[in-house]
Formats: C-alpha cells, structure tokens, sequence
C-alpha cells in the first residue's frame, strides 16, 4: 500500500469545516503554533549565521594582528643570559654566611 499523500490544503479545509468545534479550534491553534515556531526557527537560523560570521570575521582580525605584532619574549641569548649569569658579590657574601 503507497503511503498517503498530505492532504491539499482545500480538503482540509472541507474536512475542518465538517468536524467539531472542539477540533477545529484545536487544528487552528496546532496551525497557528506551528506556523510561528517555524518564523521563530527562521529568525534563529539567521541568528546563528549571523553570530558564526561575526565569530570567523573575529577570528581572521586575530590572526592578521598576531602575525604583525613582533614576538613578546626576549630572544633566547638574552633569556639564557638572564639564568646563567654568574653571582654578584653580594649573592656570594650572602651564601657564605653560616646561618644559626
């Protein structure tokens, strides 16, 4: 047996027509409900590309201005140079009072 087909829209309106006040309000407001979650599911839909676009657009700035910005961390001769410099006279004395 074929699957049936959805009912054209003029026969539903006959079939709502003929049927009980408390299923034609119930059909109404199902139509009704439907019809603006679908508008509600549009609106979201666009929001999110809209957000997705901002996101990417936000993300490309990001990379444009680290690759321009010169590296923050000192080059590695100076950073090495930093840990082993020699002591100072002043750490040496220090190390070499005995403590109590």
């Amino acid at each position: 047996m074929p699957a049936s087909l959805p009912v054209p829209p003029e026969s539903m309106e006959t079939l709502l027509h003929n049927a009980p006040d408390e299923l034609r309000q119930y059909v109404t407001e199902m139509y009704q409900f439907s019809t603006a979650a679908v508008e509600e599911l549009h609106k979201l839909s666009t929001l999110h590309s809209t957000i997705t676009n901002l996101l990417d657009h936000i993300q490309q700035k990001d990379v444009l201005a680290q690759n321009s910005m010169p590296s923050q961390s000192p080059s590695p001769s100076k950073r090495d140079a930093d840990v082993t410099a020699p002591p100072t006279a002043a750490t040496a004395l220090t190390a070499s009072v005995p403590t109590a």
